[in-house]
C-alpha cells in the first residue's frame, strides 16, 4: 500500500494512502483526529456563510461517521481474528 505521513502547516499529521488493508496505524490516527475534534454532531452556524455541497456535508456527517467506522472496523478485525482469518 502507497502510505505516507504528511505534516499540514498545523503540525497536525494525515496518512495518505487509499489502497490495501486499512492499517492499525491508520485507524490509531484516524481515532486521535475524532477525539481531537469538537464534539459533535457538527451543524452550520447561523449567519457563517456556507454552501451546502456535497463536500461539506460530506465533513458535517464524517464527524459522526468516523468513531462508528471505527469501532467497526475494530470490531471485525477482531472477529477475524477470533475465526482464524
Amino acid at each position: 500500500m502507497d502510505l505516507k505521513v504528511c505534516k499540514c502547516g498545523s503540525g497536525l499529521e494525515v496518512l495518505e494512502g487509499t489502497e490495501g488493508k486499512v492499517t492499525d496505524e491508520q485507524l490509531d490516527l484516524w481515532t486521535k483526529l475524532c477525539k481531537d475534534a469538537t464534539p459533535g454532531p457538527w451543524q452550520h452556524v447561523p449567519g457563517f456563510p456556507f454552501k451546502y455541497s456535497p463536500d461539506a456535508l460530506f465533513i458535517l456527517s464524517a464527524r459522526e461517521a468516523m468513531p462508528r467506522l471505527i469501532a467497526e472496523v475494530r470490531r471485525l478485525c477482531a472477529e477475524n481474528v477470533e475465526f482464524g482469518q
